[in-house]
């Protein structure tokens, strides 16, 4: 299923948001135990239409990106949501496939510890606001 096809509920009490930034705050380690020993082959090979892992990897950084200027709107009181291609290049578009793993897996720690790092700042009834998903259309 294409990820643009995709469905979201967003239903998780604000309670739980210090397990939610937990969950975020480990996965630049868990993505690097998946991919660090993996050839250069692996990391580029595509299958069809697919993105290759690199490709991924750098595509989770755009994410970072895009999670930032969101963070900014919830603090911005905005109703909507910034949207992904205000902000992001297609993948393919993209080097990725050029860049050695380590760089992205930096890359990624980087924006991801500065995204946790701003959500720690966050309290729970911040982590209860709402604005529209741009592409969701629904809070």
């Amino acid at each position: 299923m294409l990820w643009n096809d995709r469905s979201f509920e967003f239903t998780s009490p604000p309670g739980l948001f210090p397990n939610v930034v937990e969950r975020l705050r480990g996965v630049p380690l868990r993505l690097e135990g998946k991919v660090r020993r993996l050839s250069h082959d692996t990391l580029t090979d595509r299958d069809e239409d697919t993105w290759s892992i690199l490709e991924n990897i750098g595509h989770l950084v755009m994410v970072e990106i895009l999670w930032m200027a969101r963070l900014d709107d919830f603090a911005a009181g905005k109703e909507t949501l910034t949207a992904p291609s205000s902000l992001q290049r297609p993948v393919p578009e993209t080097a990725y496939n050029d860049t050695a793993v380590d760089v992205l897996l930096d890359r990624f720690r980087k924006a991801r510890g500065e995204h946790v790092a701003r959500l720690e700042k966050l309290t729970v009834k911040d982590a209860a606001r709402v604005a529209l998903h741009p592409r969701l259309n629904k809070p």
